[in-house]
């Protein structure tokens, strides 16, 4: 269903484009990257590369949108294109949008800017709300809104850039990341019993890492090897929330948790309910900390997810699982690494993925 949005987002704005009066392609590949449009002021005028992104969430943490930005920056240069627009779904904070104009060219425009786009054409208006009503599930408070970009400013905007040679890809901390990682997870099966412990400590080091790079701008105050006050229970990784919008917003105002434990699980097989129970015993709603995260490389077996279900409905904890696959997704979305047959992935999907999945699956 979220992808089926997604593509339709994707054509509306392909549609929005060509009643503004540019000529619109679909899918045009640039070197490594794949634009999801490319625009053009008639006739043979300049070129900018689209990157459209439908959220569930109507603000989007600073974070991402930077990091979309150094994608575009990227994919710009390798279609020579004039300029990179960014059309996003969500809700960007004035100060935002003044710290972008930094980047000259990029022009992003968010929920507020494509609404006031939209006050000609009433039809296309309709649809727009019709989408944001069937995707979005998480609303944040309201902001004020950022001061609009008048249509005839867009194709004036399209003027000659410098183009610059394409450069050689640097190296990608997030793709170091997840080799290290999937590398620890594939050695667990061959390792001897007394090797394990030193292995799983180099896993939650990796982890540690990976959840860093990740999220630093969203979560703060990070603490691993944490013991509780009666070095009854030690933590792999804790965090505090500050972000203001996206998942981990969700995670604040819905679940009541302003802190989140992570638990990193090397084992061969998939986790069992043991595990959910042990990880349940760290979570105290009273102390807003109510939620946590565990690692592991095949996720849980099914007893352990009626578990973590059993949690949720029986005492409003939130125990998320995911893979080490999915970390790997996110990091290679942080990187903004995308090859020439995938799409950009939000850094925070894999994360409402999985919320998604078990809040729409818990039974009585």
């Amino acid at each position: 269903m979220a992808a089926q949005q997604g593509w339709r987002f994707e054509d509306f704005i392909f549609r929005l484009f060509g009643r503004l009066g540019f000529e619109a392609q679909r899918e045009i590949r640039a070197g490594p990257y794949k634009a999801d449009l490319l625009i053009r002021t008639p006739p043979n005028g300049p070129t900018a590369v689209v990157e459209v992104k439908l959220y569930r969430f109507n603000r989007v943490a600073r974070a991402t949108i930077e990091n979309l930005a150094a994608h575009l920056e990227e994919m710009r240069r390798y279609a020579q294109a004039n300029k990179a627009i960014l059309v996003i779904s969500a809700r960007l904070s004035p100060l935002v949008h003044a710290e972008l104009k930094r980047l000259p060219n990029l022009i992003i425009y968010d929920r507020d800017r494509l609404s006031w786009l939209l006050l000609d054409h009433p039809d296309l208006a309709s649809e727009f709300n019709e989408i944001l009503g069937q995707s979005e599930i998480f609303v944040a408070d309201e902001e004020e809104q950022a001061p609009p970009i008048e249509t005839t400013d867009l194709h004036e905007a399209l003027i000659e850039t410098p183009r610059v040679e394409d450069r050689r890809p640097q190296p990608q901390r997030g793709a170091g990341l997840c080799k290290e990682i999937r590398k620890l997870a594939d050695a667990i099966s061959a390792t001897p019993k007394d090797q394990k412990k030193a292995l799983a400590e180099k896993f939650e080091d990796a982890l540690v890492q990976a959840f860093k790079y990740l999220f630093s701008d969203e979560i703060t105050g990070w603490s691993d090897e944490l013991y509780t006050s009666a070095k009854i229970s030690r933590f792999d990784l804790i965090g505090r929330i500050r972000s203001q919008g996206g998942f981990w917003r969700l995670l604040a105002d819905r679940f009541n948790s302003l802190y989140v434990v992570f638990e990193f699980k090397l084992y061969k097989y998939k986790i069992s309910q043991g595990q959910i129970l042990t990880t349940e015993k760290y979570l105290y709603r009273s102390a807003l900390r109510g939620v946590a995260i565990i690692v592991s490389p095949h996720g849980p077996d099914e007893n352990a997810t009626r578990m973590a279900h059993g949690a949720l409905r029986e005492h409003g904890k939130l125990i998320l699982n995911i893979t080490t696959d999915q970390i790997c997704t996110m990091l290679h979305a942080k990187d903004g690494a995308v090859g020439p047959d995938e799409e950009e992935a939000d850094i925070e999907l894999e994360l409402f993925k999985t919320l998604d999945d078990m809040l729409m699956r818990i039974e009585r």
